[in-house]
């Protein structure tokens, strides 16, 4: 064991401390000095160096790499604020805080020159960052919590720490912002659905087909807009869109067949004008024929029949017609026979009773 010396001038009753070691031996700490406790670098031979500070009156080292590349904390000018530092031979002492912006915490530099530590993240908190020359400082998050912290890094940017859980009052609001997000979302689907539709339903009832085409193409413009979140209401938008385009062409179809028909029709609607006209004004005169309005008809009395007569009565009435009733006519006379003597003719004999 070896004892290592301190800072010239520096205190000998007060504490020098041993951090970090490299692979070459060099030790890294803090000693005390004229001006208080300084960083300070101790080779292999136990020669110490002051690292000095950032304009205030104390600072410290916390870890070295096998470049010899230090990191630590220095309080600033007028010992305003403590910041953080990196330090090496060519460029000696830099403020990280001026380079990355609001450290709060050094851990750990491995061999490529990466740092760990903390910052303050947007919102507030203490997040674990890691930082690589020419990337810039990346925040390393949380696992749900507020805050987090880095407590080791390896050489192949590897880094293990501590972070706080999402308590249940996180995930409570974290899932009512998500709930609020949804619903406003659907509301914002439901207004373009309903615009949409009202816009199309007007325009097939003009027959507009190409109102509602332009309708059809603007869908897709808004399903953006809006992220592309409700694809099944966007597919029940252009079903309903396309049905009343399929109806305005249908309407349009029904309107060029009438315009082709209606010199014919208008030409019959003259022709029968006047035979309608007059069919209405005698309306009410053929509806009392309809109904048989009007006195009953008489009816003159049948002839009682005849009583039974005389013989002769019967003979005369044997000679009218069976279906006139009319009496025959006298057999013609007799034509003059050769000689001058005419032949009477001939009667047929009666029935026997």
């Amino acid at each position: 064991m070896t004892t290592l010396p301190i800072l010239a001038g520096g205190d000998p009753e007060q504490f020098a401390g041993a951090v970090a070691i490299n692979d070459a031996g060099l030790i890294v700490g803090y000693s005390p000095s004229p001006t208080g406790r300084h960083a300070v670098l101790w080779s292999a031979a136990g020669v110490v160096q002051d690292l000095g500070t950032l304009g205030g009156s104390t600072s410290e080292a916390i870890d070295i790499n096998s470049s010899g590349l230090v990191i630590g904390k220095s309080l600033i000018a007028g010992d305003a604020a403590t910041h953080f530092f990196l330090w090496s031979t060519e460029t000696g002492m830099q403020d990280l805080n001026t380079l990355l912006g609001e450290i709060t915490s050094v851990v750990e530099i491995n061999d490529a020159g990466q740092i760990i530590g903390t910052h303050i993240a947007t919102g507030g908190a203490s997040h674990a960052f890691l930082y690589t020359p020419g990337s810039g400082l990346r925040d390393l998050g949380t696992l749900g919590g507020a805050t987090s912290a880095p407590t080791g890094l390896n050489n192949a940017g590897q880094v293990v720490g501590s972070s706080e859980l999402a308590d249940a009052s996180t995930l409570k609001r974290e899932a009512e912002s998500q709930i609020r997000d949804e619903m406003a979302t659907d509301r914002k689907y439901a207004s373009l659905s309903q615009k949409v539709i009202a816009q199309a339903k007007t325009q097939a009832g003009r027959a507009k087909i190409s109102q509602i085409e332009r309708l059809v193409n603007k869908i897709p413009k808004e399903d953006a807009k809006l992220g592309g979140q409700r694809p099944e209401m966007v597919q029940s938008l252009n079903t309903a869109v396309q049905s009343q385009l399929f109806a305005a062409r249908r309407l349009r179809l029904q309107r060029d067949q009438w315009l082709l028909r209606q010199t014919a029709y208008r030409e019959y609607q003259r022709s029968v004008g006047a035979s309608l006209l007059l069919l209405v004004k005698n309306q009410n005169s053929l509806e009392a024929i309809r109904t048989l309005e009007g006195p009953p008809p008489v009816l003159s009395p049948r002839p009682a029949p005849a009583a039974a007569g005389s013989a002769r009565s019967r003979r005369r009435s044997r000679r009218r017609w069976p279906s006139t009733g009319r009496r025959r006519r006298p057999a013609p006379p007799p034509a003059p026979r050769a000689g001058g003597r005419t032949r009477a003719p001939r009667r047929r004999p009666r029935p026997s009773r």
